[in-house]
């Protein structure tokens, strides 16, 4: 990133990241949509790398397992996996659960509401099933 802070919605410091728990971060794949939301501002491909803060809870006040984008310190763009937007079975209810600034503290919310008040960026972020088990199988 080439910035210092949030305000730059599509080269921020630091995003919150919503995808299913049962779902693996793939860094690659966030590292590649931004990229692609970026083409054209002329910013390098070696400014695109992504991993978790270390000073999560200083910069948006809660504990992990328990951030949310609900009173955060500061406002900090959102990505959303689009395995939550685009894979629920049918007639599964569009909500889903998140963290609510406590560690047993959870919010509800329909996710089309989420899409409307957070604004978020929606990409694929996550290994697909089964990837990640195979490229750890591929690494020993």
């Amino acid at each position: 990133c080439t910035q210092p802070d949030c305000r730059d919605r599509l080269n921020s410091r630091y995003y919150l990241l919503v995808q299913q728990y049962t779902k693996s971060l793939n860094g690659e794949n966030v590292a590649r949509m931004m990229r692609s939301v970026n083409a054209g501002r002329g910013i390098p491909r070696k400014n695109f790398k992504y991993r978790l803060a270390d000073n999560a809870q200083e910069i948006t006040g809660f504990v992990r397992n328990a951030v949310t984008p609900l009173g955060c310190r500061q406002d900090i763009p959102v990505i959303l996996s689009d395995s939550i937007v685009n894979d629920l079975p049918a007639g599964y209810p569009r909500r889903i659960w998140l963290g609510g600034g406590q560690v047993d503290v959870k919010w509800e919310v329909d996710i089309d509401e989420f899409i409307a008040s957070f604004n978020p960026i929606i990409g694929c972020v996550t290994f697909e099933d089964g990837e990640a088990l195979s490229e750890e199988s591929t690494e020993k």
